[in-house]
């Protein structure tokens, strides 16, 4: 029985008579309710970490052409100085990589190391991180690693460039 059934009557109503009448602690179903979203808003929401994502074919085109690259196991970087603030992001992941299944863990798991560690990266960056098939096999702590090692090493190379 789901939550808002609980006080649910089974009798019929009578002609011009509710089917029931609302508790004073009720709310309709698909509203929220008030007392559990009371401090909630934009600024939880907005404390959370949110990545930049670069979906754009244009974009992703030109950081793989003209930026540099730097790999680690079976992650490669490759990265370009880009005009926005912040740090730009896209995942690639092909279909010889194998099944959906797969493919869409690696991805997430990328996205989800990215905006934990994306403090590491100077602002102003543009990233496309592209997978190997190997990258399926190796566990989230494996990924994380290659990839804050990477994340390292573009800092500490764009801090002695500066």
């Amino acid at each position: 029985m789901r939550k808002y059934e609980e006080n649910l009557s089974t009798e019929q109503a009578k002609e011009g008579q509710e089917a029931r009448l609302p508790q004073e602690n009720e709310h309709q179903i698909g509203e929220a309710d008030p007392e559990e979203e009371k401090g909630k808003g934009a600024e939880e929401i907005g404390s959370l970490n949110r990545i930049r994502r670069i979906k754009r074919e244009r974009e992703i085109r030109s950081i793989l052409r003209t930026g540099k690259r730097i790999s680690r196991g079976p992650i490669t970087i490759s990265y370009l100085r880009g005009n926005e603030e912040g740090v730009g992001f896209a995942f690639l992941v092909g279909k010889r990589f194998g099944k959906a299944v797969v493919r869409n863990r690696v991805k997430r798991r990328l996205r989800e190391i990215a905006r934990e560690r994306s403090h590491i990266l100077p602002s102003g960056v543009d990233l496309c991180i592209m997978a190997a098939q190997s990258a399926g096999a190796g566990s989230y702590q494996e990924l994380e690693k290659e990839i804050v090692e990477i994340f390292e090493k573009l800092r500490e190379y764009e801090e002695n460039r500066s």
